[in-house]
């Protein structure tokens, strides 16, 4: 949701604050779900994925069209307009803000390894990196590869952004709160992945390819 802070791997309230529809869609399946198992006692795992992003072998696009993928083609849906102006145009985030990312082929060694052990830690599972990639990483990332050399990453009073500013940021409203607030997540399952920066990199290139 759009809340701040560590994250244990537990049922989280239907009462908290979302960041759109889809978060709340999730957290109202989860309860409903583990209500109907207790009800008919029936075995329970959630997995929760964060950003899930392509292959760490060929870094090609995969498990999601959404994502960090969707956010490139938001930007890349503006190119023309960034390029034909000469100002400073913000992107409105927190530049210091972590996003986990995941490769999916990662993801899937955590669940055949869940398999094999019949789901014993649950019930409720974090597949997360260790660490993250920070908004300004993602945003120079995406400019880099685009060609686009005047956006930059900002707080700033929203009455104070430029008509493209406003456009750029109501392209980008569903990933508002994963731009803003710093989440990061426990995680019981012993394997430890993590996507560095030059790595990511290619996982940026190969998304704008």
């Amino acid at each position: 949701g759009a809340e701040d802070g560590t994250f244990a791997e537990v049922l989280h309230p239907r009462t908290g604050r979302f960041s759109n529809v889809y978060e709340e869609s999730k957290c109202e399946a989860e309860h409903l779900v583990t209500d109907l198992c207790r009800q008919h006692a029936l075995q329970l795992t959630i997995l929760c994925p964060s950003i899930v992003i392509g292959c760490s072998h060929t870094y090609a696009p995969a498990g999601t069209s959404s994502g960090l993928y969707g956010f490139i083609r938001e930007i890349h849906r503006l190119r023309r307009r960034l390029e034909r102006t000469s100002e400073v145009v913000r992107v409105q985030a927190d530049p210091h803000t972590p996003l986990n990312f995941i490769p999916v082929d990662a993801v899937m060694r955590d669940i055949m390894a869940l398999i094999e052990s019949d789901f014993a830690p649950g019930p409720i599972l974090h597949l997360s990196a260790m660490g993250g990639v920070s908004v300004g990483h993602l945003v120079a990332s995406i400019s880099r590869q685009l060609g686009i050399e005047n956006l930059t990453v900002a707080c700033s009073d929203p009455d104070s952004l430029s008509p493209l500013e406003q456009l750029l940021s109501r392209r980008i409203t569903f990933y508002g709160s994963y731009l803003r607030s710093r989440k990061e997540f426990s995680r019981s399952l012993p394997t430890r992945w993590e996507v560095r920066d030059e790595d990511f990199m290619r996982f940026v290139a190969e998304g704008v390819r």
